[in-house]
């Protein structure tokens, strides 16, 4: 919905509704990292996960950094940082807090990935290797929003 509403936009198209449209000038106001993480995140496809750590690596970040992030996103379902868990596959915390891990869980598993008790298949998991596709997506939509997009 996020990187379609990006696209559209884009393309002249004025079908951004008055709240999608807030979140974007919103999203224009963070920092170039943290608005490429998030749009990168926001390209991995239904059905898929990766690590703090998978993630970090690709940006040259620490997966606390990542972790960090992600406990401070502002939009926790346009921008999936459910679709982020730790190294050994557990679903860690969600929005900065343990206690919302059940909600991380049903997230992922409407989404399509294997929850094993607490922990994500990992088949489900994208690798470094595999985050480097969509990083290249993210780059897009970030040129997008910062060149493109007049509000």
């Amino acid at each position: 919905m996020f990187v379609e509403a990006i696209l559209k936009a884009a393309q002249g198209e004025r079908v951004l509704e008055e709240p999608l449209l807030l979140k974007l000038r919103r999203l224009c106001s963070f920092s170039k990292i943290t608005r490429l993480v998030y749009l990168t995140l926001a390209t991995i496809p239904r059905g898929k996960a990766t690590t703090y750590r998978a993630l970090a690596s690709v940006f040259g970040l620490s997966p606390r950094i990542v972790g960090f992030l992600m406990s401070r996103n502002p939009y926790p379902v346009l921008i999936p940082c459910h679709k982020v868990v730790k190294s050994d596959r557990s679903v860690g915390g969600y929005m900065g807090s343990l206690e919302f891990s059940s909600i991380k869980i049903e997230l992922l598993r409407l989404e399509g990935v294997r929850v094993i008790g607490q922990k994500v298949d990992s088949r489900d998991l994208l690798n470094t290797r595999d985050l480097m596709q969509f990083i290249e997506r993210g780059l897009e939509l970030a040129r997008i929003l910062e060149t493109k997009l007049t509000f």
